[in-house]
This record gives C-alpha cells, sequence and structure tokens, in this order.
C-alpha cells in the first residue's frame, strides 16, 4: 500500500486490468471503459474510498477520487461504470 490508507491508482490499474482480463474484456475493448474501485478503509481519517479509472487510448485516467467519512454502502471491489 502506499503512504494513504486507500490503494492507489497504479495498484488499482494493474488490479482492473487483470480483472477485465478474468472477465473475458480483451484489450481491444478497453477503449472508453471506465472502472470503478471501492474499499472501506476503517479506523483512518477516510473511511471510505472511491477511484474510478477511465481508459483513453493506450492509457488509464483518474476520473474520480472520492474520500468519505462513512464507510460503502456498496460492495467493495472493482466493476465497470456505465456498463460495457
Amino acid at each position: 500500500m502506499s503512504s494513504c490508507a486507500h490503494k492507489n491508482p497504479p495498484e488499482i490499474i494493474t488490479e482492473a486490468e487483470q480483472w477485465l482480463h478474468d472477465q473475458g474484456i480483451t484489450p481491444d475493448r478497453w477503449a472508453g471503459l471506465k472502472v470503478r474501485h471501492a474499499e472501506n478503509t476503517p479506523g483512518t481519517m477516510w473511511e471510505s474510498v472511491i477511484i474510478e479509472i477511465e481508459r483513453r487510448g493506450a492509457d488509464w485516467v483518474v476520473t474520480r477520487l472520492d474520500r468519505n467519512r462513512t464507510p460503502l454502502d456498496e460492495a467493495p471491489g472493482l466493476k465497470l461504470v456505465g456498463g460495457e
């Protein structure tokens, strides 16, 4: 983990690429995809963190970073945003 209590974008990108492979979504279909990573970080300043990344060309770009003072109401982990 980084100096923060949550995963950092490079970790999320690596996990997202593996997760997409595991879902059968090949790299040729990644263009424009948005992936959301959500996690609880209890006992820290922020009780939960949400980071969204979007595939633009050959790169992933962080499009959202929310740190929240309350735990997640949703299941933690990765999911596609807006479907595929």
